[in-house]
């Protein structure tokens, strides 16, 4: 079923000495390497899906690791310290019409470049934010035009002194509820390693990011990385067969993004 891939649990640094993974009993781990090949030998998705990829957790679920199971696949974006101050002062409600708005917005775009339209359902998890932690988990509810089914995109992620940790929980809808149980434990076992803490963020010399926690949300990732790249991350839950609908599935968002972008460095 994994071939020769190398199937771990234990204590794992990624991205050299950023990040520490532990994966418990609830857990494996593939390396970098081998994770690339998950993605592209067993779930059969292009050699660009596996580009920046640090590693895959895969859950035990009665005992072992399936490939038809959700996987949580591990990244990390350099785009600088993600001041948290509007934490406390984000309408998620407006948020999500306005996102909606947007989607709608880049449908014409998606259809002239040959792609189905999208539409954004709704949060499938409102946004959770753990200030003291630095760790947000959420999650959309996406319907391609012409599918029965509605893709989940679930996102984690950890904020840190230059960047933001990303962890893209791949799963389908049905798999909602299990993994929002999983979520409390895949941010318990990710942390950045010392120096690269969000405390240790140095404003002298450490760039800023150039959204806040909406904009994160909204997508600010996706357009410091790029659309493609990270549309790809978003999209692998449809696992095999439907990545040609990753190249204009976030159209249309960047003008929406654009409001949440700062032009100085916050106070």
């Amino acid at each position: 079923m994994f071939g020769e891939l190398t199937i771990k649990d234990g204590e794992f640094d990624v991205g050299g000495n950023l990040a520490h993974i532990t994966t418990g009993a609830e857990f494996k781990f593939l390396g970098a390497t081998d994770a690339g090949r998950f993605l592209t030998e067993v779930w059969g998705n292009p050699p660009q899906a596996a580009e920046g990829i640090l590693g895959v957790l895969l859950p035990v679920v009665d005992g072992a690791v399936s490939p038809n199971n959700f996987a949580v696949i591990i990244e990390y974006d350099e785009t600088g310290y993600v001041n948290d101050s509007d934490a406390d002062s984000i309408d998620y409600d407006e948020l999500l019409n306005e996102m909606q708005a947007a989607t709608r917005e880049g449908n014409e775009e998606r259809r002239k470049a040959g792609y189905q339209a999208v539409e954004l359902v709704g949060w499938a998890q409102t946004p959770v934010y753990d200030k003291a932690e630095k760790k947000m988990y959420w999650a959309k509810r996406l319907r391609f035009e012409g599918s029965e089914r509605d893709t989940l995109n679930y996102n984690v992620r950890l904020l840190g002194r230059r960047g933001v940790l990303v962890l893209n929980v791949v799963a389908g809808i049905d798999e909602l509820d299990a993994v929002n149980a999983a979520a409390p434990t895949i941010l318990a076992r990710a942390e950045f390693k010392t120096g690269e803490t969000y405390a240790e963020f140095n404003p002298d010399v450490d760039q800023v990011a150039a959204y806040g926690l909406a904009g994160l949300v909204a997508g600010g990732v996706l357009t410091k990385t790029g659309f493609f790249k990270a549309a790809l991350a978003a999209l692998l839950a449809f696992k095999k067969g439907a990545i040609a609908l990753l190249v204009a599935a976030f159209a249309g968002i960047a003008s929406l993004i654009k409001r949440f972008f700062r032009t100085t460095p916050p106070g």
